[in-house]
């Protein structure tokens, strides 16, 4: 009686070749997305960062000219109507 599959060395070995280089694709896919993982982090902390210093500077400059206080009051009302 013959075999209902009858595999042959080389289609094995196809077989071995095609997942090693699935294995070794998925392997660079979650290395590149760890990096850009990395990447986006800094890039987020850096514009949080950022975003403190444009905060503080225009908390200065609130507090030495109460016209910029007077301006935002006028746009927080224009923007409720």
């Amino acid at each position: 009686m013959g075999r209902l599959f009858s595999f042959h060395r080389p289609d094995v070995a196809r077989v071995d070749a095609a997942l090693a280089a699935n294995v070794a694709a998925h392997r660079r896919t979650a290395t590149a997305a760890s990096e850009l993982a990395e990447e986006v982090a800094e890039q987020r902390q850096n514009a949080e960062t950022e975003l403190d210093r444009i905060k503080c500077r225009l908390e200065r400059r609130r507090q030495k000219d109460p016209r910029i206080e007077a301006a935002r009051d006028a746009l927080k009302l224009l923007e409720r109507h």
